[in-house]
């Protein structure tokens, strides 16, 4: 940030020397950095001041970036969504390696869903009551993954393991379109909670 401020001076003192050596009276010429015209020196700054404000504002999420939304159903009822892409707070990718196998193409991608804690008070009712069953990851309306419920899930993550993903490149893909996705939803959740 300094080298840039001083940048900035000894180009605006250069200007200024050189409209004074053409003749313009804009007062006495500046061999010490110390401006005459505090007008021009107040501009400037301010005009500097707002680059740098505009240039550190952070850009805002926005519907365009929602690309996949992600529901959860269970197998037996696969048209009523139970989790919707509101309730999704974050999402991480692993991978699970075969036991059976000592390739690394053979190991499969699981996507760890974080949920809020509605939602993951919700999750753990439905994990409990559903005990055997299998909850279905669902993007754009395409099943991509499952998380077969054997046991209670009361921390509000939710590993699902993606059936239909073979390669790295597809699995970090997917993350990265869903990362992004959350990220919109999300942004635009609190503005409407914030309304």
């Amino acid at each position: 940030m300094g080298i840039l401020v001083e940048v900035s001076r000894k180009a605006i003192l250069r200007c200024y020397n050189k409209s004074y050596e053409s003749g313009m009276d804009m007062g006495e010429k500046v061999e010490n950095g110390i401006f005459v015209n505090r007008r021009k020196a107040l501009s400037v700054l301010s005009v500097m001041t707002l680059a740098v404000i505009t240039s550190c504002r952070e850009k805002r999420p926005h519907v365009g970036q929602i690309t996949m939304r992600p529901r959860f159903v269970l197998e037996s009822q696969p048209t009523v969504p139970l989790l919707l892409e509101f309730d999704v707070i974050g999402v991480t990718l692993g991978t699970v390696d075969n036991i059976f196998s000592a390739e690394p193409e053979d190991r499969s991608y699981v996507l760890w869903f974080a949920f809020n804690r509605k939602a993951s008070i919700l999750l753990y009712k439905l994990s409990v009551k559903n005990l055997g069953k299998n909850l279905i990851l669902g993007i754009n309306g395409q099943q991509m993954g499952v998380h077969p419920l054997d046991h209670a899930i009361s921390n509000g993550v939710l590993p699902v393991l993606l059936n239909f993903i073979k390669t790295e490149e597809q699995a970090r893909y997917l993350y990265n379109e869903l990362s992004r996705s959350i990220v919109a939803i999300q942004y635009l959740v609190a503005k409407e909670q914030n309304k």
